[in-house]
């Protein structure tokens, strides 16, 4: 009965030991992923431009050492630059295969700065719709993005597109 009691209770601090020596590999830290596009105008006013992004291209993450176990967006905007005083954006469409796509329209510059900002700020829902963009490039390691836009800048631009996102990183070594 001595060596029973005895063989259970070394096995109790082994199996204890053995589970509070476990620790959790995972750890998040910060990462971003900035987009920049140049959009070229036709004499009507149209751009288009379509690109491929894959997930290695988060500067934080290295593919060959850690796993991306999770992602959450903190923060997504868009710059657009290279205006001129009286340019008018008559509809900007992003378009994400998978995901769907995401319009703001009627944009007007009417003072001398030359950009303007696009956020959850000033364009309704624009931050759910890139949390869906990059909840589909978790999942499928890239996504196809395009960017189209509809205006009254005929000179042929080129219109400078910065897309920029801030979100955390799950990783695991």
């Amino acid at each position: 009965m001595k060596r029973y009691k005895l063989f259970i209770a070394l096995f109790s601090i082994i199996t204890l030991v053995s589970f509070t020596s476990c620790e959790n590999d995972d750890y998040w830290k910060k990462g971003t992923l900035d987009l920049n596009f140049n959009l070229n105008t036709n004499n009507k006013g149209y751009a288009r431009v379509v690109t491929n992004v894959y997930i290695d291209e988060i500067p934080e993450f290295n593919p060959n050492r850690e796993d991306l176990i999770g992602m959450s967006t903190k923060d997504s905007w868009i710059e657009i630059s290279n205006f001129k005083y009286g340019d008018y954006i008559d509809r900007i469409d992003i378009e994400v295969a998978g995901v769907g796509i995401y319009s703001i329209g009627s944009i007007s510059i009417r003072d001398n700065v030359g950009y303007i900002t696009i956020d959850e700020n000033n364009s309704r829902g624009y931050f759910n719709f890139m949390n869906d963009v990059f909840y589909r490039l978790y999942m499928d390691g890239s996504i196809t993005m395009s960017i189209t836009m509809y205006s009254n800048v005929y000179d042929g631009g080129p219109i400078l597109f910065d897309v920029r996102n801030i979100f955390d990183l799950q990783m695991r070594d």
